[in-house]
């Protein structure tokens, strides 16, 4: 099948990031509220009696305050881009295209294209992030294409892949793929599974370490294999990854809520995924391979 690779920003310089931080969060009660404002007016007093598990749910209820103001800062930036777009576009009139410029407007016809083509791109990203953030209930179930929920997903995890010098690729169907779903729903599943392959990369102190998407369309799913080269999963453990709780991480560095809730996630709207039996480590990373240690199985039910 022919196929075109895509690979995140990260892997420019040939170095790629850790991820951002896990694609779900516990919502902190009403306890954790109430440390966070202890925390706050009284730091020196709660940090040195209050007890680890009080501190911890003091620092949700700050880290979803400020997914909440962050949320409202990505969505201001959307009139001043929207602003500099513009004017760039009406100085792109005036002085024409690269190849319709003049010989003396040659540079600044480079300049008002590099410009456009950022601005974009943060839009892009912008875009990215509010239907990350966006409520389940605000969007509507509909037609998902696959290729521009790979690629948001990317935009999202490019810096932290390059911190965790990670190299990600996906490989993509020249024929396009819609899935029935949300397309922010979708993204929590990829950049739940994106920072848990991030996270036992690091941990493993792999020396190469690559990240693999493939996007294989079918008659009635389109099925994703999201694949790293890190570790295997022991039997054992591969068993219960699904479950709610279970983890494999140390103590205190997971909730081990994250798969089961991709599983419920794509369950929604008539999907799954499946932990695949582990194979082979070998590899480019710089290629990407579906039969790389772990590798999990997502179907999605085509539109």
């Amino acid at each position: 099948m022919p196929q075109e690779g895509l690979e995140s920003d990260a892997q420019s310089g040939g170095e790629d990031a850790t991820r951002r931080g896990p694609a779900t969060a516990n919502p902190a009660s009403s306890a954790a509220r109430n440390a966070a404002n202890s925390t706050a007016s009284t730091p020196d007093a709660t940090a040195s009696t209050a007890p680890p598990d009080v501190l911890e749910a003091a620092h949700e209820a700050r880290l979803l305050q400020a997914g909440r103001m962050l949320a409202g800062i990505v969505h201001e930036i959307r009139n001043p881009l929207a602003v500099i777009q513009g004017y760039a576009q009406l100085l792109q009139e005036r002085v024409g295209t690269t190849a319709e410029a003049s010989a003396e407007q040659s540079a600044e016809a480079e300049d008002l294209a590099s410009i456009l083509e950022e601005t974009h791109r943060l839009s892009a990203l912008v875009d990215d992030m509010l239907s990350f953030v966006r409520r389940d209930g605000a969007e509507a179930v509909g037609s998902v294409d696959v290729e521009r929920l790979v690629q948001a997903t990317l935009n999202l995890t490019t810096h932290a892949m390059r911190q965790a010098r990670v190299s990600v690729v996906a490989n993509l169907p020249e024929q396009s793929c819609r899935v029935r779903g949300q397309q922010g729903a979708y993204i929590q599943v990829l950049m739940n599974l994106l920072d848990n392959a991030r996270e036992s990369l690091e941990e493993a102190g792999t020396a190469q370490r690559g990240i693999s998407i493939r996007v294989l369309p079918g008659e009635t799913h389109c099925e994703l294999l999201v694949s790293n080269n890190g570790p295997p999963i022991p039997p054992a453990q591969a068993r219960s990854v699904f479950e709610s709780f279970f983890t494999t991480k140390a103590a205190g560095a997971g909730t081990g809520l994250g798969l089961a809730l991709c599983r419920e996630i794509l369950g929604r709207f008539g999907g799954s995924i499946t932990l695949l039996e582990p194979r082979s480590a070998s590899g480019d990373v710089s290629e990407g391979h579906e039969d790389w240690p772990v590798s999990f199985r997502l179907l999605l039910p085509n539109a």
